[in-house]
C-alpha cells in the first residue's frame, strides 16, 4: 500500500536489530539519498558463535568429487558439527560432479551401485535432476543438495535421511504442551484512511476475530451504541465529522448513563509525540499506539488490551 511509510519502517527495525543505523538526505527537485551502516562478521565468526543445528558426533561422512571449494565447505560444517570424515563405511556420502564430467549420470551409477548407504548428491541450480533417483528420494535414501550449500539446507538433508532432530525440534518436543485456542474477539477499527483500512483487514485476515471498521468518530459511536459488545476498539485520532477523542468521550457518558462496562480503547494514529501519547492517554486510552503498525504488534495489543471476559 504505497505511501503508508510501512516500507520504510521495516527497513529501519531491521538495520536497528543488526545494531546499525540508517538515515536520508535530500535535495529539493533532486531526490534522496539513503544510508546505513551495519556492523558484520565473517562467515566463520557466525558459524562459531551459534549453536550447531545437528548433533553429528559419532556419525561419518565421506565427500568425493567435485570442486574443491564446494568439498571444504562441506567438511568444514560437518565436522563442527561433530562429524567425522572418513572412507571407511562412513554412514552418509555427499557425491559431487566430477570437474570435466558431462550431465550427473556418473553421480546416479555411483548413488545406484551402493543401495545401502545414504547418498546426497551435490548440484549445481541449473543441473536437471535424474529420475532414474527418484525412488531412492522416495525411500529417503537418497537426496539432492543445491549449491552453494547453505548450512540450514544441508542440516535438513543431514536430519532427514539420518533420522536426526535439531536441538530446537527435540526442546519443542520436550516442552510440547497442548495450546488451548483463546475465543476470538469482536473488535472496532476507527480509520478514515482507506489504505489504512486494507492494511489492517489483510493483517487481520486469516485470524479468529471479528473486525468492524468504521470511518469516522461519529460512526463508531453509532455502531457501539447500538451493539456495545465489543472487546477492543482501536480509535484513529484525527479523523471527519467527529475526532476520535471527542467521540471516545461520548462513548463514555453513554456507558454511565447505561450501566455498560466500558470497552478497552486503544489509540492508533500517526501521532508519535510524547504529548499526543499523553493526550490520547488522559483521555483514557489504554495504550498509544503509532501508524504504520507491523502485523505482530497489532495483534499482540489484542491479546494485552482485550476484556479480560473474553
Amino acid at each position: 500500500y504505497g505511501g503508508s511509510g510501512l516500507g520504510l519502517t521495516i527497513c529501519r527495525k531491521l538495520v536497528h536489530l543488526q545494531g546499525g543505523r540508517i538515515w536520508a538526505t535530500s535535495e529539493l527537485g533532486k531526490g534522496s539519498v539513503f544510508h546505513l551502516t551495519v556492523s558484520l562478521g565473517s562467515d566463520d565468526e557466525s558459524e562459531r558463535d551459534e549453536t550447531p543445528p545437528l548433533c553429528l558426533d559419532g556419525v561419518t561422512f565421506s565427500v568425493r568429487g567435485g570442486d574443491e571449494r564446494t568439498v571444504q565447505e562441506l567438511i568444514t560444517h560437518l565436522t563442527y558439527w561433530g562429524g567425522t570424515i572418513t572412507d571407511e563405511s562412513p554412514d552418509l556420502v555427499f557425491r559431487l560432479p566430477v570437474p570435466g564430467a558431462e550431465g550427473l549420470s556418473h553421480l546416479t551409477d555411483e548413488i545406484l551401485s551402493a543401495p545401502e548407504t545414504p547418498s546426497v548428491a551435490v548440484i549445481r541450480p541449473l543441473d536437471s535432476r535424474d529420475p532414474a533417483l527418484d525412488y531412492r528420494i522416495a525411500e529417503s535414501s537418497a537426496a539432492y543438495l543445491v549449491r552453494p550449500v547453505r548450512r540450514d539446507s544441508l542440516a535438513e538433508v543431514v536430519g532427514g535421511l539420518l533420522g536426526l532432530s535439531t536441538p530446537d525440534e527435540m526442546a519443542a518436543l520436550a516442552t510440547e504442551a497442548p495450546e488451548v485456542e483463546r475465543p476470538g474477539a469482536r473488535i472496532m477499527v476507527a480509520e478514515d484512511v482507506e489504505d489504512n483500512q486494507l492494511l489492517i483487514e489483510l493483517y487481520f485476515r486469516g485470524s479468529n476475530h471479528q473486525l468492524v471498521i468504521v470511518g469516522d468518530g461519529q460512526e463508531a459511536i453509532d455502531v457501539y451504541t447500538s451493539s456495545p459488545d465489543f472487546d477492543l476498539i482501536f480509535m484513529d485520532v484525527q479523523m471527519p465529522v467527529k475526532d476520535g477523542l471527542a467521540a471516545l468521550a461520548e462513548i463514555r457518558d453513554w456507558e454511565e448513563s447505561q450501566g455498560v462496562d466500558p470497552v478497552p480503547v486503544v489509540a492508533l494514529t500517526a501521532h508519535a509525540l510524547k504529548t499526543e501519547a499523553d493526550r490520547t492517554k488522559a483521555a483514557g486510552c489504554l495504550a498509544h499506539l503509532t501508524k504504520p503498525i507491523a502485523q505482530d504488534t497489532l495483534l499482540a495489543a489484542v491479546d494485552q488490551y482485550r476484556r479480560a471476559s473474553s
